[in-house]
């Protein structure tokens, strides 16, 4: 839920739920945006965090 919350806090981004099981989409034309790339680019760093602590526990 955190993941779909943190790619929804995107602007022009809304996924549905069920979505993040299924390889959900986000337009390119959302990345032109600076704020929206940092936001990916933060969402993609705490998403390997918490797959790399997974491994540690």
């Amino acid at each position: 839920m955190e993941l779909l919350n943190r790619l929804n806090a995107m602007e022009g981004v809304s996924l549905p739920e069920g979505k993040l099981e299924l390889r959900p989409s986000i337009p390119l034309s959302v990345l032109e945006d600076d704020a929206n790339r940092e936001r990916l680019y933060a969402t993609l760093a705490w998403f390997r965090d918490r797959w790399e602590e997974r491994d540690q526990t």
